[in-house]
Formats: C-alpha cells, structure tokens, sequence
C-alpha cells in the first residue's frame, strides 16, 4: 500500500519506519525543515515508569507495557542510571501517604527517605534519539518531504493518491483534519516555557519532581551537565481549551527554535525560586536560554491528569495518532501497522468525500461528483 505519515516528530517518524519495514511504500510530510524538530525536541525526556501520575495508574501501566519495545527500537539513546527522586508538597492532590499506597498498590520500587521518594526511572538523549530515528527513516527507505505545510489541495491530493493516511501531528491535529474532512476534537492547548539552567554539581544526573499540584521539575538535559525546570503553572504562558492553540503574538516566533538566550518573556526566575521551596539550591540556577513549543492535552482531564496513547481510525483511510509520552512511540507504530493493514481501500475517496461533505466542506455537486452524495 501507499501510505502518507503526516507529522515528523517522533511518533510520526516511527509509525513510518515501522509501516515501511512491512512493505508499504511511505511518504513522511513534515512542515518544519527536519525531522523531530518540534514538540519532541521540547519534552523532558522522561521515560515514564509512571510515578508522575499517582492519579492515573492506567497511564503509568501503559507506559511500563511499552518500553520493551522502545528499548528494542531505540535502547541506545535510554540513559540509565543517575537518581530519580519525587518530593510530595503539602497541598497537592496527594499526601506522602497517599503516594506511598499508590507505588504499593502498582509494585512500583522505592526508597524513602525523610518525605523523599527515591526511584528507578530512565531518561532519554533527545540528540542521540533524533540522529537514530534519522538513520531508520533512511535506513526504511521512507520517502521525506520536510518544509511541507500541508494545505487543503494537497490534503485531496493525498486522499486521491494514498491507501492510509497516519496524522501524528500532535498539536495540529485539528488542522490537518479539518482540511482532509474528518471530525475535529477539542484539546487543552498550553504554550510553554522550558528554561535551560546551570545548577550545582550536587544536581549533575539527578532528576527531582514535585507532585502532585501546581509544581514541577528539575530534570537533566540530555548529557550536558545542564537541567531544564519545568512547573505545572508558572512556565505555561497562554493556555485554552478549543480546536486549535490561541498563541500570543509575542511568543509566536519564539517557539520550536531550541533555546533561545536573553528572552525578555522568560518567567525562569519565578519558576526557580517557587522549586526552591521543596528543592534548595535551585534558586542559584544560572539561567542560559529557554525552549518554547505548544504543548497538547486530552480536555478536560484535571481529575485524573490521564495521558493515554491514542491510535484511532478515523474513517476508512485515515488513522489518528496522538500521545505525549515518548516511551509509547513504538507500541503506537506497531498498533498504526496493524490498523492500516485491517480491511480494505475500497471506496476510501468515496468515504473521504462523504466526510468533507457532511461537514460542510464540500457542496452537494461535488460530493456527487466523488459518487458520495
């Protein structure tokens, strides 16, 4: 089969390699001018085990399922080793207790120490990452078009000229989607600050969260010696709930740019002296630039803080991917391939013209034209 991947981060990337290495012939579009620039790029590097989510186990199991096979595809960029630990702040959404009988009750290993919980947890090199997800794309022989916005004709052109269409856009899902007629979905946006810190040597490998509430994080930056904070309220500068992400005028050309020094919107000294207070010595952090991306979250999951990894089908043609837990990328190809190989093509422009038809993106003479009206 032909197949068209939308989206070069690394989900899309792998959900290409994994469809090529079955035999399809794979085209991978992505807008910016190379492969896991965008959101990857931008994330923490975490690879969860599923202590960060005391409220949502089945995120965590999901998680722990899915690294073996991430580990196969990609072992060489998990960083092992260093020390991992949570701190629970009063006046979260869980007390120390609480989280304690959470790590029990999913088997999760810990050492506790004086409200500290140390644990196991792996972490990724994003460079590394990006230049073996690069060597397999090629390796693959996945066809690349970077620099390449898909518009609406060129959305027809794909449906016209491709058997499965893999949307693994992530924050832009709704756009791709609303042009290639399938249902839109609305999704908590938030445009958020990553700032790059130089810290003690106390702190080199060493990752600390604060949960479970408006905190954050202190995490390593790849093998730098470097960290990046991270804080559940403070670093995010705009967020909404809607089909698309509402971004300010003033952080527009700041984001997916990698670190950008002496931002005058940077919020690193609010950020580092609110960590202070459950984690000494993050106050002298010497801030040297911050990362900027969009950040995109299933709505309405402030009770349970859920991050599941979805792979849908959308119509006949077209398969949703979408996730922001990087260790899931692997099972989530393998579930793509499994899905665009499920029944068949027949009638998928008809099916496509129906769609774009019933939600008004086409008129009655030309969905009857495509013999869908």
């Amino acid at each position: 089969m032909k197949i068209a991947v939308i989206g070069g981060g690394l989900f899309g990337s792998t959900a290409a390699i994994h469809a090529a290495r079955a035999g399809h012939d794979v085209t991978l579009y992505e807008a910016k001018a190379d492969l896991m620039c965008g959101a990857t790029a931008a994330t923490f590097a975490r690879l969860h085990r599923g202590y960060h989510y005391p409220r949502s186990p089945e995120t965590g199991r999901e998680s722990r399922t899915a690294e073996e096979s991430f580990r196969a595809e990609y072992g060489e960029a998990i960083i092992d080793g260093g020390l991992q630990s949570y701190v629970v702040a009063p006046g979260g959404h869980v007390d120390a207790a609480g989280f304690r009988a959470f790590l029990q009750r999913e088997d999760l290993p810990f050492f506790e120490d004086d409200g500290r919980f140390d644990v196991v947890e792996p972490r990724l090199d994003l460079h590394l990452l990006r230049d073996l997800v690069l060597a397999k794309v090629a390796e693959a022989g996945v066809k690349v078009c970077c620099g390449t916005r898909i518009n609406r004709r060129q959305c027809w052109n794909l449906r016209e000229n491709y058997d499965r269409i893999v949307v693994a856009t992530y924050a832009r899902l709704n756009e791709i989607f609303g042009k290639l007629g399938c249902e839109t979905a609305e999704y908590k946006f938030q445009v958020v600050e990553k700032p790059i810190v130089s810290l003690a040597e106390t702190f080199r490998n060493r990752s600390i969260v604060v949960i479970d509430g408006p905190f954050g994080c202190v995490d390593p930056l790849n093998d730098t010696g470097l960290h990046v904070l991270g804080h559940v309220a403070k670093t995010i500068h705009a967020e909404n709930v809607g089909y698309r992400c509402q971004i300010p005028p003033h952080l527009e050309s700041l984001l997916d740019r990698g670190a950008i020094a002496n931002c005058p919107h940077s919020r690193f000294r609010e950020v580092a002296d609110d960590l202070a207070r459950y984690i000494p010595g993050v106050e002298k952090a010497q801030h040297l630039g911050s990362m900027f991306t969009v950040r995109a979250l299933l709505a309405r999951q402030e009770a349970t803080d859920a991050r599941p990894t979805l792979v849908e089908r959308m119509n006949s043609q077209v398969i949703r991917v979408f996730s922001g837990k990087l260790g899931t990328a692997v099972k989530a190809a393998r579930d793509v391939v499994a899905m665009m190989e499920e029944g068949t093509v027949s009638g998928s422009i008809r099916s496509a013209a129906a769609d774009a038809h019933r939600l008004g993106l086409m008129s009655d003479e030309q969905a009857a034209a495509f013999g869908a009206a």
